[in-house]
């Protein structure tokens, strides 16, 4: 006995697909529609420009037109009609993960190393304020781009200053910058706990939400991001855009 599993509503055929395509018909609304037929047209408008989507369809079938599933065997009529169906799955999996962007270039596209804002009383810098010895040594390497010197000044001065909070978080900075972000995470984590001055909270939480999305933990990352949506900074700003692609 068949059972029939098909989604309720009207399903997307592969005709249909390729003459929306064509004329970039590319929104699938109304209650006719199943879901994931919706979703299979809408994302019609992500297919890469350099296959046409005729082709796309056709390797797709190609590979999965004559394999068996379990052993069992399908007339070719009915092959063609699983193929068909399959390839239509396959495409919307493949252009959906073109929309969504993965962890480590949505890390790559929105990391970027934050001004130095330092100075030897904490807070934001005060013109004519100078900074002396290992701290100083550290923060103009950081700003004039030598992050690899920065890293090792900040490491040696954190040994003997290890609460000084403005070079714990640009520690994390150089670190995740780099592309270590578990070595990171424990000082931006000090730094979100405890942020002194308190203007260094939602840099901190922001760049922490950046090193958990490198190392794969969405759900972490996406929490953190939610913590700085509400709001109308820059931080807010690339946080929802950020969400709507998790």
């Amino acid at each position: 006995m068949i059972h029939d599993n098909t989604p309720k509503g009207k399903s997307v055929s592969r005709e249909e697909m390729l003459i929306r395509h064509q004329r970039q018909e590319w929104r699938a609304e109304g209650a006719e529609w199943n879901e994931f037929s919706r979703r299979a047209v809408n994302g019609l408008q992500y297919h890469p420009s350099g296959e046409p989507l005729e082709e796309t369809f056709r390797r797709i079938e190609k590979k999965i037109l004559f394999r068996k599933q379990r052993g069992r065997r399908f007339s070719f009529r009915q092959g063609l009609s699983i193929a068909a169906g399959v390839a239509i799955l396959v495409l919307a999996a493949y252009i959906a993960y073109l929309r969504f962007p993965t962890n480590e270039k949505l890390f790559t596209q929105n990391f970027e190393y934050l001004p130095s804002a330092v100075n030897e009383e904490g807070g934001v810098r005060k013109a004519g304020i100078g900074l002396t010895g290992l701290r100083a040594s550290a923060v103009k390497a950081y700003e004039a781009g030598a992050y690899s010197d920065a890293e090792a000044l900040s490491r040696a001065y954190l040994e003997n200053n290890p609460d000084d909070t403005e070079i714990q978080f640009y520690y994390g900075l150089l670190l995740l910058g780099k592309g270590d972000a578990s070595g990171a995470i424990p000082y931006l984590v000090a730094v979100k706990q405890k942020p002194d001055p308190i203007a260094y909270e939602r840099p901190a939480t922001w760049y922490l939400a950046l090193a958990y999305l490198k190392r794969g933990q969405s759900d972490t990352a996406r929490r953190l991001f939610s913590e700085l949506a509400d709001g109308e900074d820059r931080y807010a700003n690339q946080a929802r855009s950020i969400l709507k692609k998790l």
